[in-house]
């Protein structure tokens, strides 16, 4: 009997260990509307020049452009002491067979430090020996994480929004 109750409470307790939020349940909960998406009622190509001068307005570095696939990759770096912030962007365009675009914003946020290792050696810990030195530089990732603030999402629109009027009323030639 007192076999059959262990056996059944270390069963209990691996199936319990097992059972932890899955990430597809943490992907889908709590986003009833959708942050990084935005439709406009303008054509393709003017969605496109506007997403991109509003990236190259808030100092993005464009990696890749892909015309044909409407997607843009870009990056920006901030540099915080011995931390730098890295925010890379893909931003989808998305065509509507009505004439209008949607523009799908994604971005992930790394945050990388740099340590600086000293290769000195000492005798006695207070007289440096001759064959040593030099310095190396290491870099470490801290952090990764996806942008899920509104305040982001909401900027990137009404830059691109104010983008679309700027193009719709001057075109360019």
């Amino acid at each position: 009997m007192k076999k059959l109750l262990i056996g059944t409470l270390a069963v209990l307790l691996c199936c319990t260990g097992c059972s932890g939020s899955s990430a597809y349940k943490r992907v889908y909960k709590g986003h009833k509307d959708a942050l990084n998406s935005r439709h406009y009622a303008q054509p393709l190509e003017i969605c496109w020049s506007a997403t991109k001068r509003m990236l190259l307005d808030h100092n993005f570095t464009i990696e890749e452009e892909s015309g044909d696939m409407h997607r843009i990759l870009a990056k920006r770096h901030f540099k915080d002491g011995k931390r730098t912030v890295t925010l890379s962007s893909e931003v989808l365009l998305e065509p509507d067979p009505k004439g209008g675009t949607t523009i799908f914003i994604n971005a992930i946020e790394t945050k990388e430090k740099y340590f600086v290792r000293s290769h000195s050696r000492f005798f006695l810990w207070v007289i440096p020996l001759p064959g040593g030195g030099g310095k190396s530089a290491s870099e470490v990732q801290e952090s990764k994480r996806t942008i899920v603030e509104k305040k982001f999402f909401k900027r990137s629109f009404e830059a691109i929004s104010d983008q679309i009027d700027q193009l719709v009323k001057t075109p360019e030639k």
